[in-house]
């Protein structure tokens, strides 16, 4: 993978750039350094990243979240990648770095086994970015809950929510994730105030945003007339380099 770019090498992150990462994806993306250091603790049983440096200076980055299996009834499960949280220093921005450790964090994961790389783009006009770098042409749609009120429900370590997850969704095209991803899924849910619920026969997850809580997944769908107050708006989902079955619930996207 070592090529130079913008006087750069790129390469996959060693343990000793766990602060330059930290430092760059607070520096970019704004988010808690202990939701930062929460990732890159539980990284290496989620996936890998790719990193673009030059005199010792990390320039840029990607991580591939190996970590989801995608599991459909009588067929062969597939490890599946998952792009996330692309950063590229505003002083270094322009001359392909982005697209370069995104292609080197696809690269790893293949090499470790992924079958299938997907990512949720951060706003509608990268799904054509990703379309032209890594052929992400496949796309799906997913209905995201939200409500002024949270309803009262049991918080769940992460570990249950895992389990009653996997029974609910047992003849259902999903995306499993192992536990490091169900572990910093619920740590990104309580770092924005919420958390992992069950009610009655039903499991979400849910954070604060702005005045409103949103449920980026809520289990089983039908039952989502039962919450009181609950809305939802459809929007774009996943785009993938292989097409996605239909009804695919792939919820814990870690956005």
């Amino acid at each position: 993978m070592l090529q130079d770019l913008y006087g750069s090498v790129l390469r996959e992150s060693a343990p000793q750039d766990t602060q330059q990462l930290r430092q760059l994806w607070c520096d970019v993306f704004g988010d808690p350094p202990e939701l930062v250091d929460a990732f890159l603790s539980l990284l290496p049983g989620m996936g890998c990243s790719c990193v673009a440096e030059r005199d010792g200076h990390i320039l840029g980055a990607a991580y591939l979240i190996d970590g989801f299996t995608l599991l459909q009834p009588g067929q062969v499960s597939l490890r599946c990648g998952y792009l996330y949280g692309v950063a590229v220093h505003p002083d270094a921005r322009g001359h392909g770095i982005g697209a370069a450790v995104s292609r080197g964090a696809a690269e790893l994961g293949r090499n470790r086994g992924a079958s299938l790389i997907c990512t949720l783009p951060a706003e509608e006009s990268l799904y054509r970015w990703y379309g032209e770098i890594l052929s992400l042409t496949h796309q799906s749609t997913r209905r995201v809950f939200s409500c002024e009120t949270l309803p009262e429900a049991k918080p769940l370590e992460a570990s249950e929510y895992l389990l009653r997850r996997e029974a609910l969704l047992r003849d259902t095209p999903h995306a499993a994730p192992n536990a490091s991803v169900m572990e910093f899924a619920a740590t990104l849910c309580r770092a924005c105030g919420g958390d992992l619920y069950a009610l009655d026969d039903m499991l979400f997850c849910a954070y604060r945003f702005q005045d409103r809580w949103v449920m980026p997944e809520f289990l089983p769908l039908s039952a989502a007339d039962r919450i009181a107050g609950l809305s939802s708006v459809v929007h774009p989902y996943l785009c993938a380099d292989r097409p996605l079955p239909d009804g695919l619930i792939w919820n814990l996207t870690l956005d």
